[in-house]
């Protein structure tokens, strides 16, 4: 049988030469290849020739349609759409689903009568380009897209060597060779493109309420769709919307349970997914009324197919201000990048914008702008991508994060504790009722619908577990109060201190007083006179007399000594009488 021959890929002398596909071909050389149409993004060199192109994000791409070699992974050939045709074709293979072109070269229609002889195949409705007059047989079902993270082995031909452009550079995705960082990183790039868009533009994009939200009630009773929700885009999930946000009009539970909460039926309309996106589902975020929601960081996943349930616990927080701590209530950083209220997290976000206006003149496009005389960093530019990189490594550090940020808490604060769990959605004997022909056109077919809700839906409940909450509430450890009262009961422990003890400790004081400043220099100056009064004393006549008469006469002396001792008025001028003669 006829085999692959060799010839030119292309006009470029940096390309191999490559053989093209010449039917029919053997199914035993084919060993297995069923190959089927595919659009794809190419990188045609000229009018005859396109190459796959790996970056989903390439502007300058063309859509060329390919033969996809589903058993090996192969894509190639690529032609452009414009040489394609829609055609009848006879003597195609079951196993490659390739035919000749009916319309093709003599040589091409000889062997499509040796064909038609061994096989006998009717004729079917085929694909054919007018360069090679190669064919496929056309899908029943719609041709589909390339999925380039999917891509495991290139193409038979080597690709067409192709200077990176400053937007390949930017968009960061030459080096990557993960499935998962590729896929992170394109995300990344397409909020830096979309944060590009006008802000209408950028809402259009996604789906409006009614296109989202199937079901709603709340309390038991029917949702008001137009008063009860509110817009808000973000740059990640596009349209999110806010229940419950009119801080004027609260809306209150009046029993505990899933039956009485918020209950939703959202479709996520998963066949419109992008190629980036992983999974499939919902992003919750319970938060404060006039609270700037993040879902990027503090939200749930709700996955489609299942009834996700969110039991929530109310949570008060009152903290004590200064000197105690540093919280305020009033509280706003200056150009806060917010409308909504204050939050410590929209407090470092804002940091991390002004910083990066700052040193690279544009913003991070995941944040909004502090003013309309700023801009966000564009996508395509290599110098805003590398600043605005090396800024988020500067300023993700911690330490660095204190230094630059001047964040606070609020004094009192509500906080939801939040319980999740699931269960499949829907029941095999649930009747989902009349919206599958308005919702997925889908008519008198049950188990269709039941697959395109369990495939495209997720059922949401909100509720409250228990109608009350948890105050945790600060102190302060230890007031001037406590530190007289610490004070006193000390003293009453160990000395017994009273008012009367007090008193007493006063004529304490007065009496040493007393008796440093008046008894001890009084007694001092006795003492000086005394001693003066010995001295003299000593050099006296009678002094002299009774050492005499103390040697002679004991008795006399002792009599003599006893009368001097009582006599304490004897002065200087005592006069002694003389003895009489014998």
């Amino acid at each position: 049988m006829i085999h692959r021959k060799m010839k030119r890929a292309g006009t470029g002398g940096a390309h191999k030469n490559r053989e093209d596909l010449v039917f029919p071909i053997d199914d035993d050389e084919l060993e297995g290849a069923e190959y089927q149409p595919v659009f794809v993004r190419c990188t045609c060199m000229n009018s005859e020739q396109c190459v796959p192109n790996r970056n989903p994000l390439e502007t300058q791409a063309s859509i060329c349609m390919c033969f996809e070699d589903v058993t090996h992974g192969h894509i190639w050939p690529c032609y452009p759409t414009s040489v394609w045709n829609v055609k009848n074709c006879t003597g195609c293979s079951t196993i490659s689903n390739t035919c000749p072109d009916p319309d093709g070269p003599r040589e091409d229609r000889k062997n499509l009568k040796v064909w038609k002889k061994e096989q006998n195949i009717p004729g079917v409705t085929c694909l054919c380009q007018s360069i090679s007059h190669h064919c496929m047989v056309h899908p029943k079902e719609e041709i589909r897209w390339w999925d380039p993270n999917n891509y495991t082995v290139y193409a038979v031909t080597d690709p067409p060597v192709v200077e990176i452009t400053e937007t390949e550079k930017a968009f960061g995705l030459e080096d990557l060779k993960g499935a998962g960082a590729i896929t992170t990183r394109t995300k990344e790039n397409l909020i830096f493109l979309v944060a590009a868009l006008p802000k209408e533009t950028r809402r259009n994009l996604s789906y409006s309420l009614n296109e989202f939200v199937l079901r709603c009630s709340f309390n038991s009773k029917d949702c008001d769709m137009q008063s009860d929700f509110r817009l808000h885009i973000d740059p990640e999930y596009g349209n999110c919307y806010t229940f419950n946000f009119n801080y004027s009009m609260e809306l209150k539970n009046t029993r505990a349970g899933p039956m009485y909460g918020l209950r939703l039926l959202l479709d996520v309309h998963q066949d419109d997914y992008m190629p980036t996106t992983e999974s499939a589902g919902v992003r919750i975020v319970v938060h404060e009324q006039n609270k700037e929601p993040f879902p990027d960081t503090f939200g749930y996943s709700a996955p489609t197919g299942f009834v996700s349930s969110f039991g929530l616990k109310t949570k008060e927080l009152h903290r004590l201000s200064a000197p105690w701590g540093n919280c305020s209530d009033d509280f706003r950083p200056e150009s806060y990048i917010y409308e909504d209220r204050y939050s410590p997290e929209g407090c470092h976000r804002n940091c991390f914008q002004n910083t990066a206006l700052k040193i690279c003149g544009c913003g991070d496009p995941r944040f909004p702008l502090p003013s309309e005389n700023t801009r966000h960093c564009k996508a395509g530019s290599v110098r805003d991508r590398e600043c605005l990189w090396n800024v988020t490594s500067e300023t993700g550090e911690f330490h660095s994060l204190l230094d630059r940020c001047v964040c606070r808490q609020h004094c009192k604060e509500r906080q939801f504790e939040t319980a999740y769990s699931a269960s499949a959605w829907p029941s095999q004997n649930f009747r989902i009722g009349d919206d599958c022909p308005a919702v997925a056109d889908i008519f008198n077919d049950s188990e269709a619908c039941t697959e395109y809700y369990r495939k495209n839906t997720a059922y949401i409940e909100i509720y409250y577990e228990q109608l009350n909450y948890e105050l945790l509430k600060e102190t302060a450890g230890y007031t001037l109060v406590n530190l007289f009262s610490d004070f006193g009961g000390n003293i009453g422990l160990w000395i017994g201190f009273s008012v009367i003890t007090f008193l007493e400790f006063a004529e304490l004081l007065c009496e040493i007083g007393y008796y440093l400043l008046y008894i001890k220099p009084m007694r001092f100056r006795r003492k000086i006179v005394r001693r003066k009064k010995e001295q003299h004393a000593a050099r006296s006549i009678p002094s002299l007399l009774n050492r005499h008469l103390y040697h002679r006469s004991p008795r006399s002396i002792s009599h003599h000594q006893y009368l001097n001792e009582d006599d304490d008025s004897t002065t200087d001028n005592t006069m002694i009488k003389p003895l009489p003669r014998d």
